[in-house]
């Protein structure tokens, strides 16, 4: 089958949206709430005028900035987009680059970079931005010159570089293999006192992935202990957590099950990709979505934020259909339809199939099915001691607390690993096992049998997967822009002193 261009969707184009101008005064006070820090608050007094109906550029710039420091990226991007439709600037902008950053938007991020410099050419910050997009888009060789650029101007004016700009630096050296020069911008960073604090521990992450490259595993490993510190209740949280999913196991029984509502959604078109972090999950989406019939469209939460919603409405004191008050499968099959809407908006015209690799969807694999009877689940492993390095390693939200403590990967990996053996007995819908050590040594099978399971026919472009240049905004990006190799399987061995005492689950890739 010949490989398709994936068109994008006609945007529409906006009406120009009514500005109404208010006091300064009532700009003022939100303004200063912004600079003290107070962005809860700030946030709050600019929905306030926003209810209103007034429509001030400014409100929605202060509003916009203040979420995002509250990060949510999604209503930033909302709310810079409305700010700029009534006054275009280079603050919005910039913000907007930001965004499409964080969404892993890159065309559209250096687009809006290429916009903020027009509208005030050598604007420093845009031109940083810029070259961090570029990056995240394995377009090295075009940062690396941007990046050249910047320097040659700084020299010139004699002008420091903001830490920033070095950080990013420090990642083009990476790429360049320049791995001596590299650690001593990034020492630089981390001892330098005017180094923001959440760049320091960027830089600490960064440290430690380039010291692995060097094959510098002790100075690596100890780099990560140095902030990877472990609360004081991290094992009753830890405890609290598996416990929650077991229960969630016992809630989804084969004699229960029966019971739950389910949707009337037919749709074929939701794929779903189950795994724990680290697991090649982007590897997986980048290798669907280089077919011409298919799409992946990142870590969706729109299912996990019905299942939330869902859990708080059941009571499990009455009876069915009774315990799950509102949320009945007229509910669950609007839902559906949305989140089909969704997807499809996301995706090329073309895609009969759309991936979704949210890292939380193997404890959601029994509402999927409820959700979308069609739907294909592939459930994605790989050796636990690989995937706790990587974890350990890598610089994760607050959310996957665990992932501070080798031995709490361990015990959370076999906690998926449970579950899903559970989904694949109680469940009728296709759950498909693929190893990620099988991916990477026998591709083009694994490949295959990956199409087979989502129903499309075999494409070379699959093997292409990298010549995309499509952004993932994950810790993999700078993997899943270049062929597949094999240095990641195994990996664990570097470590093999510093985690040889942890209880580990066992795992064999098997034969699937």
């Amino acid at each position: 089958m010949a490989r398709k261009n994936k068109q994008k969707k006609p945007v529409k184009k906006a009406v120009t949206p009514k500005a109404h101008s208010l006091p300064q005064q009532k700009v003022d006070k939100v303004h200063a709430l912004y600079k003290e820090g107070a962005y809860e608050q700030a946030a709050l007094e600019c929905s306030k005028i926003e209810a209103k109906g007034k429509r001030d550029s400014r409100i929605f710039m202060l509003h916009a900035l203040s979420v995002e420091r509250l990060g949510d990226m999604d209503k930033a991007y909302e709310l810079a987009r409305k700010s700029i439709a009534l006054k275009n600037s280079s603050e919005m902008l910039k913000l907007l680059i930001r965004c499409h950053r964080a969404r892993g938007e890159t065309e559209k991020a250096i687009a809006a970079a290429d916009e903020a410099l027009a509208l005030q050419p050598g604007d420093l910050v845009a031109r940083i931005l810029k070259i961090g997009a570029m990056e995240e888009g394995g377009l090295f060789d075009e940062a690396w010159e941007q990046m050249a650029s910047l320097n040659n101007d700084a020299m010139a004016s004699n002008v420091k570089l903001p830490p920033v700009a070095i950080y990013e630096h420090t990642k083009l050296l990476g790429h360049k293999k320049h791995y001596s020069e590299a650690m001593e911008q990034l020492d630089g960073l981390i001892e330098d006192p005017k180094t923001p604090p959440h760049l320091v521990r960027s830089s600490m992450y960064l440290k430690a992935k380039t010291c692995d490259k060097m094959k510098e595993y002790d100075t690596a490993f100890e780099t990560i202990q140095g902030i990877n510190n472990v609360p004081m209740d991290y094992q009753e949280h830890l405890e609290k957590y598996l416990k929650n999913m077991d229960l969630l196991l016992q809630s989804w029984t084969a004699d229960h099950l029966h019971h739950y509502p389910i949707s009337s959604c037919q749709s074929e078109m939701p794929v779903f990709i189950a795994s724990m972090p680290r697991s090649g999950s982007s590897l997986l989406d980048q290798i669907i979505d280089a077919h011409p019939e298919a799409a992946g469209v990142g870590e969706l939460t729109s299912i996990d934020l019905f299942a939330k919603e869902f859990g708080k409405a059941y009571d499990p004191s009455l009876q069915p259909p009774a315990c799950f008050g509102a949320y009945q499968s007229k509910l669950w099959t609007r839902t559906a339809e949305a989140y089909i809407k969704e997807i499809t908006a996301l995706a090329p015209p073309e895609a009969r199939r759309v991936v979704n690799k949210s890292l939380s969807n193997y404890h959601l694999v029994g509402i999927m099915a409820r959700m979308f009877p069609r739907c294909r689940i592939i459930n994605l492993m790989r050796d636990p001691r690989d995937v706790a390095i990587s974890c350990f390693m890598g610089n994760f939200h607050t959310n996957m607390f665990w992932t501070v403590d080798i031995q709490g990967v361990a015990d959370v990996w076999e906690s998926s690993r449970k579950c899903m053996e559970h989904w694949k007995q109680v469940l009728d819908i296709p759950i498909l096992d693929v190893h990620y050590e099988q991916l990477i040594m026998d591709p083009e099978n694994q490949m295959r049998r990956v199409l087979e399971l989502i129903g499309l026919e075999w494409d070379e472009s699959c093997t292409r997967f990298h010549e995309t240049r499509r952004t993932v905004r994950t810790l993999s990006y700078d993997q899943v822009n270049r062929p597949i190799y094999t240095s990641s399987v195994g990996r664990n061995a570097n470590y093999a002193k510093h985690i040889k005492d942890i209880r580990w689950p066992e795992y064999d890739p098997g034969a699937s």
